[in-house]
């Protein structure tokens, strides 16, 4: 006997179910670590809402300032000041 695992959303679920049923096959479902998934999911979608509402574009500064600091004018090859 050969075991196979899908992981696959309600709706391929309800199109899956019958070809199953017609053919026979026995198969199982999880409905408790699909719960937990979905839980883990919802409370790290809040985090990272929570995170975003922190961020703001001020809190980079501004870009060109930074440029100016970090880039540095270089000797271009075969060319003489």
């Amino acid at each position: 006997m050969t075991q196979l695992i899908l992981n696959v959303n309600d709706t391929d679920l309800s199109i899956i179910e019958p070809l199953l049923n017609r053919l026979k096959i026995a198969y199982a479902t999880k409905e408790g670590q699909k719960k937990q998934l979905v839980e883990n999911n919802t409370s790290f979608l809040k985090e990272l809402n929570q995170l975003a509402e922190k961020i703001t574009i001020s809190s980079f500064g501004d870009p060109v300032e930074w440029q100016k600091e970090v880039r540095q004018d270089r000797q271009l090859a075969f060319r003489e000041e």
